[in-house]
């Protein structure tokens, strides 16, 4: 997430650079800013994940019985 951040912030000063207009510097700059404090939520949240311990897998079910097999003919 933090690299979403680093690009949309390159993606906003390059266009500034490049005379963009400015309802496209507007959007980058919202857009930089949500993924900003996403990754500031998820930097907050992720000791609350870290700390449970991983769910134990359930149990496979049992493989089906092999059917039946009839006498060979002759």
């Amino acid at each position: 997430m933090r690299n979403a951040v680093e690009i949309l912030q390159w993606a906003q000063h390059h266009a500034h650079w490049q005379q963009l207009p400015a309802d496209v510097f507007d959007w980058l700059k919202s857009a930089k800013d949500a993924a900003q404090q996403l990754a500031d939520g998820l930097d907050r949240t992720s000791t609350a994940f870290a700390s449970r311990p991983a769910p134990t897998p359930a149990p496979l079910p049992a493989p089906p019985a092999a059917p039946a097999t009839a006498p060979a003919r002759r």
